[in-house]
């Protein structure tokens, strides 16, 4: 199944608007630095969008709109799914401050709505787009900082894309291959097997097939499946996303060979670009997905850090992967 034919021929849909933002400064991050550019965060962050834009419009016209509900709010795009109810990629805000300054009043509306569902949201922001006014409004509503991943980008010239590869010897390589029909409950199967979530997220992501844009991939050791990643094209760009490997089988060079696989695919069907995101490691403790996709020629772009209200007293906010 080539991207080509899942293309959603329809206008990019719902980009953000392009304000002004803090002047661009460099982050230091294990693996490199992040030059901070306020198009390019933009459109990195509209690039993801726009794929959970088209996962929620599958998980509505299965679970009905109710259970999977996008809003777009002064500049933000909030996903809503009391189905899944725990925050996560299921419930989240993304776009904050990028279009306008965030405030009090807006976190608190949205947390009101969050709460009317029975949600709880985890508010995606960028370091860049922080100032004093924004810090105070997180302080206000209790909303604190739990975690902090790194936006990718790499750029395509339409050149061959050739395997990564370490030069030693090495095992024998994983085979990805871009699956449709049973193949693709083989990748949601997968997915929601190592990401830990609920059954509903099974049907959703084996759902996708139907939709245009998107490309289930699995990754095959001995013959059998060991790690799987979904793709989403729109126009000339492409969003990686939900790379997963079996714990029996990492170490092996699956999340390598699912990067090379998607990359190549992406740059034969005329994208220009790919952003995705991972964790930004220490020192001490790198990265493995960072390092590996630095080293198949993404750079890192920006940061990107999850906040989550507090907890009332005595209970537990668990996240989604």
């Amino acid at each position: 199944m080539h991207i080509r034919q899942l293309r959603d021929a329809r206008a990019a849909a719902h980009p953000f608007v392009c304000a002004p933002a803090p002047a661009s400064r460099a982050f230091g991050v294990a693996g490199g630095l992040l030059a901070e550019d306020p198009r390019s965060m933009h459109d990195i962050e509209a690039n993801e969008c726009a794929a959970y834009r088209s996962l929620f419009e599958v998980g509505a016209a299965l679970f009905g709109r109710a259970s999977f509900e996008v809003r777009d709010v002064d500049g933000a795009t909030a996903f809503l799914s009391p189905l899944m109810r725990r925050p996560g990629v299921f419930n989240r805000v993304l776009g904050l401050g990028l279009s306008r300054p965030m405030t009090t009043g807006l976190l608190r509306s949205l947390r009101e709505e969050y709460q009317r569902v029975g949600c709880v949201p985890s508010f995606e922001l960028l370091p860049a787009c922080l100032d004093a006014e924004t810090s105070a409004a997180l302080r206000a509503q209790q909303i604190r900082r739990v975690a902090t991943s790194v936006q990718l980008v790499r750029t395509l010239d339409g050149g061959p894309v050739e395997p990564v590869t370490s030069g030693a010897s090495e095992p024998v390589r994983p085979q990805v291959r871009a699956v449709s029909g049973a193949g693709c409950r083989i990748v949601a199967a997968l997915c929601t097997e190592v990401f830990e979530l609920p059954a509903p997220v099974l049907a959703l992501l084996e759902a996708l097939q139907d939709q245009p844009g998107w490309t289930h991939w699995v990754a095959l050791l001995d013959g059998q499946p060991c790690g799987a990643a979904l793709t989403y094209t729109l126009g000339d760009r492409c969003w990686f996303g939900w790379a997963c490997t079996l714990p029996a089988w990492r170490g092996r060079g699956v999340k390598g060979a699912l990067d090379d696989a998607r990359i190549a695919a992406a740059d034969d069907e005329g994208c220009s670009w790919i952003s995705t995101d991972t964790g930004t490691g220490t020192p001490s403790t790198p990265d493995r997905s960072l390092q590996s996709l630095l080293h198949r020629g993404f750079t890192a772009a920006h940061l990107r850090a999850s906040y989550l209200p507090a907890a009332p007293a005595g209970t537990e906010v668990k996240r989604e992967a």
